[in-house]
């Protein structure tokens, strides 16, 4: 086989030349590991008014100079691809990703040996099969003959849906972005002028835009504004200010009081009001448009005109409540544009190129070993149950499977629970921990070769009675919680999901406080889910900063949330456990003050242990000598009798259960002093119950990061807890209705999913 066509695997065709997609794009497909050529010639005319030339990724191609240059000097938008330019194109090309001109596909389908994605934005007015059938006869019959060699290459993920079916099934999707410099020009809008920024090119060159003039000029009557975009004829308008430079451009972003964005069109988005949206410029846009389809519920979307210009008026205003709440509610929208999230679905999408290309050398499956310590079987057992699912199903959907061993302490679950996590493509593995003195750990370090100074004086080795987890390549305890350090066979890392003992003296003695600190000094990276707990990682242990990774929440849903349901005998739901952050003594105080105040539902309080709080239960002494905040709750509870009545413990729930009784609740009661935050908050928002919540930052995170809309209040004050929970007691009904719908929660969840996938790939 010649050199060429061994490399050509590596090369990618980019026939699109657009200023802003050049700018992003082609650095995409850089760091997927392809070299990119981009045309010197393009056509100068309206239809390419955006359009550029760049000589930036010639350096790095590895192509003949005369290659490149033959290249260079033909134009593939105008002219017919001659025998010598596609003897190049498809002995250094194996992927050309083309604009959407007829002539261009047509060209290429009938030239190009390699896959060919069509690469789509949207249409204002007609279907993409629709343009090329009537433009290109045989269009249809010729993709179809291409077969996996063609692709559509959907900037946005319901682009396929008004397709035919031989284009909807080949769809690829590969999100647009926004190159780094306007995401860099986050917060720097000013916005001292009080004029809207409005883009509108060709008014008097094209009806369609000079329609969108005039109904802008007419509802916006009475108001200062500008209006951008190139301008082929002049306009009789001294506010249409015409073509401006990018510095000229991104001045009036920085000053102007407001962005309007017309489009109703949903299935096309210019990409200007995203750069507004960047700079923190305030966007009023269209509910029926593409955009809106984005934003749909957000307080810049508008349903017609009118609205838009009543938000747009209270904009000019300065009604700074508005502002920011559409400010804040845009960064939503730009997630979607972000270079992390593009990179993660391209690279899911390429992956499927790459899987439908024949003789790919298979990369050995790489394996993942997650450590549970002791008997969890709830929390941190759902956790690293979460974690694993994570990583099976998203690395096999990018095309690079892995191979997730769970281990768990032998005998702690039961044959049902074993089987469930197998159907699920996880391996699990029943472990003993066996205990080595530094000694018996020197020799085992001289054997395996291990170059580690033995600084302990005893070690946790994992034994299965297989291949011991050497078969693995990377360990990840889910837990700090190990009496002894791992012995670091393996390169191995720790998830710290709280730094509870900074915030409690009751954590800071015994064995198992001073292994977590040497457990967590000695790991090769630390996993923290929240940025409080991160910082408490890198301030408490005193890690290294490059050592700690901040990965997003380790939350798996699952089909049991496809049903809700309206609370007939409605009662607050309190999850929680024995331990002493969790603030039972205030908790209880504020569920008597509730009740002192007329507040009339009862509470279930469900978790593990949590039977010390009946009174009924014979707490064990020694329980109660080494957990002196349960005897004290106990002793409150024994002399406030007024509402035991109405508490009512359910301890040790399966999961099932728990779920029943949450779909049923009125709303959930956090009261916790501190923590990494509780997964019940998402479970809660996916039943839609609504939530009020003790207030700290790693709640605020979760509140934040799903949209929960948590209700919070000051743990330390009964009194505040309880006119809370009347309060949610007398509109729980109406919060119900505002929290997120299911589908919105699950989108983000998935996100976030992905999200933990491409931070595992960097640690492998």
């Amino acid at each position: 086989m010649s050199e060429c066509v061994a490399e050509k695997k590596r090369r990618v065709l980019w026939i699109i030349n657009h200023q802003t997609l050049m700018d992003f794009e082609p650095y995409i497909l850089r760091d997927l590991g392809y070299e990119v050529y981009i045309p010197k010639l393009f056509p100068q005319s309206e239809e390419n008014r955006s359009g550029k030339v760049t000589y930036d990724f010639d350096s790095s191609l590895t192509i003949p100079r005369e290659v490149l240059d033959q290249l260079n000097e033909f134009n593939f938008y105008r002219t017919k691809i001659t025998p010598t330019i596609r003897s190049s194109i498809n002995n250094y090309f194996d992927i050309a990703i083309i604009a959407a001109f007829p002539h261009l596909v047509e060209q290429f389908i009938t030239a190009f040996e390699g896959r060919i994605i069509l690469r789509v934005f949207g249409h204002a007015s007609n279907t993409y099969a629709k343009i090329f059938e009537d433009r290109y006869p045989g269009f249809k019959q010729a993709v179809i003959n291409l077969g996996d060699r063609f692709f559509f290459g959907t900037a946005f993920q319901h682009l396929e849906d008004i397709e035919p079916d031989y284009i909807r099934s080949r769809t690829l999707y590969l999100p647009i972005g926004l190159p780094q410099v306007f995401f860099a020009q986050k917060n720097t809008w000013i916005g001292d002028e009080d004029f809207i920024f409005f883009v509108c090119p060709v008014i008097n060159s094209s009806p369609y835009y000079q329609n969108i003039y005039r109904n802008f000029t007419r509802f916006f009557k009475g108001f200062d504004y500008k209006i951008g975009g190139k301008q082929l004829v002049q306009v009789d308008d001294p506010a249409v200010i015409g073509s401006l430079t990018r510095e000229e451009f991104d001045s009036y972003l920085r000053h102007c009081r407001v962005m309007f964005y017309h489009s109703e069109e949903p299935y096309h988005l210019h990409h200007h009001p995203l750069e507004a949206m960047a700079f923190g410029v305030p966007v009023i846009f269209m509910k029926k448009g593409l955009l809106g389809r984005l934003g749909q519920e957000l307080p810049g979307a508008s349903k017609n005109y009118r609205e838009a210009r009543q938000k747009v008026a209270r904009v000019i205003r300065g009604d700074q409540e508005f502002i920011k709440n559409i400010q804040k509610s845009q960064y939503r929208i730009l997630e979607n544009f972000s270079y992390e999230y593009c990179i993660r679905r391209w690279r899911e999408s390429f992956a499927t190129l790459i899987k439908e290309r024949q003789g790919v050398k298979q990369k050995r499956k790489h394996k993942i070993a997650l450590f549970v310590p002791g008997s969890y079987k709830s929390g941190t057992f759902d956790a690293a149950r979460a974690i694993a699912k994570i990583i099976h199903e998203k690395s096999k959907n990018s095309g690079s499977p892995v191979h997730v061993v769970l281990s768990v302490q032998a005998g702690v679950h039961g044959y049902e629970t074993i089987k469930k996590i197998k159907e699920e493509g996880i391996d699990l593995r029943e472990t003993k921990w066996e205990i080595v003195d530094r000694d018996r750990a020197k020799k085992i370090a001289n054997l395996t070769g291990i170059l580690s100074e033995m600084r302990h004086s005893h070690y946790y080795v994992p034994r299965d009675f297989v291949d011991d987890f050497m078969d693995c390549d990377l360990w990840i305890c889910v837990s700090d919680s190990f009496m002894y350090p791992i012995f670091p066979l393996k390169r191995y890392g720790v998830v710290v999901h709280d730094v509870l003992m900074k915030y409690f003296p009751e954590y800071q003695q015994g064995p198992l406080y001073y292994s977590r600190i040497l457990q967590n000094r000695g790991a090769d990276f630390i996993l923290t889910t929240t940025p409080q707990t991160r910082d408490d990682v890198i301030s408490y242990y005193g890690i290294a900063s490059d050592r700690v990774f901040l990965v997003p929440i380790d939350y798996s849903n699952e089909d049991r949330y496809l049903s809700t349901q309206v609370p007939t005998s409605p009662y607050i739901l309190w999850p929680t456990n024995a331990a002493v952050h969790k603030n039972h003594l205030n908790a209880f105080k504020a569920l008597m003050r509730y009740y002192s105040l007329g507040g009339t539902y009862k509470i279930v309080i469900t978790g593990w242990d949590v039977n010390v709080f009946d009174l009924s239960y014979n707490c064990p002494e020694d329980q109660l000598l080494s957990l002196p905040h349960i005897a004290e709750t106990r002793r409150y509870l024994e002399r406030e009798k007024s509402a035991r009545d109405k508490i009512e413990i359910r301890s040790n729930l399966e999961k099932q259960e728990y779920y029943d009784i949450l779909k049923r609740a009125a709303f959930l009661f956090c009261p916790t002093m501190i923590d990494n935050g509780t997964f019940a908050v998402i479970d809660a928002g996916l039943y839609k119950v609504p939530m009020c919540c003790s207030d700290y930052p790693q709640m605020r995170y979760l509140d934040e990061t799903f949209n929960l809309k948590i209700s919070f209040f000051n743990p330390r004050s009964p009194d505040e807890m309880a006119e809370k929970m009347l309060e949610m007691e007398q509109t729980w009904d109406k919060r119900k209705m505002n929290l997120p719908s299911q589908q919105e929660l699950i989108a983000k969840i998935e996100r976030k999913r992905d999200e933990y996938w491409d931070i595992m790939q960097g640690l492998l």
